[in-house]
């Protein structure tokens, strides 16, 4: 027995007496790193930050959908509620920054409208639709000389966008105004500009009916809204077939920045017009300028079910779908505009 222990023993010592060298040489392989090891910390690193940035974008995009979702059923409330969750989350989210602009602006609260637009174009002078919708806000407000400076910049950057220009053409004959007592003056002499008078009365024959509307226009250009409207009732009178009377003053009373006037003026010629599509085109085009988004968008459905070429109806009823959220209704729509017309852009 004795014997035994002490031949386990003697071999356990040897290999003992092996194994220690082995393994301080391990130890010191191991704490001796690699290059590639020394590497891989850093490249998991990023990988993992792209990751984030990746989910990061799809959860902000399914966000924004699920605000346009609850905008499309009528919870405007809950589509702010998201949007500026959002906003909060991810500053710098243009596209959520515009759209909740958009509903401020809609719900009537100007202010938060205009922390969110400010916000946009501090960061980039040059976005059109921004500037676009500053200029529309600058006007609610009644700052009309400023809305033009910015309306002039969105239509310069994106010149091929037809409502720009068209926000434009309306800014500016807005702001060419003469003094009161001048304006006045015209209205008693029968002084409408002869280019905005051709432009009127192209639509008739009839001389009564001329002559109303140069009142009418005279009218507008002074202020006196129930003169005008009483002298576009003559001029229906005059001539009662006609639809297009109500469109041309309609239109005026737009160029002048009288959108209300406008829409009321179209409301009731789409009841006396029922099956005109061009009313009901001018009728979403002044709700439009009045940010009832919906509503114009109501008008401009019934336009082109009456007259399912007409780009211009599809062309506006886009940017009344994009104001919405409802993107993929807008995109169809604007692409039906171009394919009727295809001089009309829907660069945004």
């Amino acid at each position: 027995m004795f014997m035994f222990v002490w031949h386990l023993g003697r071999t356990l010592g040897h290999w003992c007496l092996v194994a220690m060298p082995l393994a301080f040489v391990g130890c010191t392989a191991i704490g001796q790193r690699s290059p590639a090891i020394e590497r891989e910390p850093a490249e998991r690193q990023e990988s993992l930050t792209h990751l984030v940035d990746q989910y990061e974008t799809r959860r902000d995009q399914a966000t924004r959908q699920a605000a346009r979702s609850r905008l499309q059923a009528g919870d405007e409330a809950g589509a702010i509620r998201m949007l500026a969750d959002l906003v909060e989350r991810s500053p710098n989210d243009r596209q959520a920054r515009l759209l909740l602009a958009d509903l401020y602006l809609v719900a009537g609260d100007r202010e938060q409208a205009h922390q969110h637009l400010r916000y946009v174009l501090e960061r980039d002078q040059n976005d059109a639709p921004a500037l676009h919708a500053m200029a529309m806000l600058l006007e609610a407000n009644g700052h009309t000389d400023k809305a033009i400076v910015l309306h002039r910049r969105a239509a310069e950057i994106e010149p091929d966008n037809q409502l720009f220009q068209l926000s434009w053409q309306a800014s500016r004959n807005a702001s060419d105004r003469r003094p009161l007592d001048d304006q006045r003056e015209d209205a008693d002499q029968g002084s409408v500009h002869s280019s905005d008078f051709q432009y009127l009365v192209a639509c008739t024959d009839n001389p009564q009916a001329q002559e109303f509307m140069r009142l009418a226009a005279a009218a507008f250009r002074t202020g006196v809204i129930p003169v005008a409207v009483g002298e576009l009732e003559h001029a229906m009178q005059a001539d009662p077939q006609n639809p297009q009377i109500p469109v041309n003053l309609a239109q005026y009373a737009l160029r002048l920045n009288q959108n209300a006037v406008a829409a009321v003026m179209l409301d009731a010629a789409t009841r006396k017009f029922p099956t005109t599509a061009t009313v009901h085109r001018a009728y979403g085009l002044a709700l439009y300028r009045m940010g009832d988004y919906t509503s114009a968008e109501t008008a401009l459905r019934k336009a082109v079910s009456l007259d399912n070429g007409d780009a211009l109806a599809y062309f506006l009823m886009g940017y009344s779908l994009e104001r919405q959220g409802k993107h993929a209704e807008s995109v169809a729509s604007f692409d039906q505009a171009q394919t009727l017309d295809a001089t009309l852009s829907s660069q945004r």
